[in-house]
């Protein structure tokens, strides 16, 4: 994705900032447990 204004491209937290783990865990076909299990690096996720 790229700035509208500068044509440079976003950073990953300007993209991030729209997306939840509802989002990510629709799009994965996870529960919204999971997903934030991920994100905080626990060790129960099986890969």
């Amino acid at each position: 994705m790229t700035d509208r204004k500068t044509k440079q491209p976003r950073s990953a937290e300007t993209v991030r900032d729209g997306v939840t783990i509802e989002d990510i865990a629709k799009r994965a076909n996870v529960s919204k447990s999971t997903v934030s299990r991920v994100l905080n690096g626990s060790a129960v996720v099986n890969h």
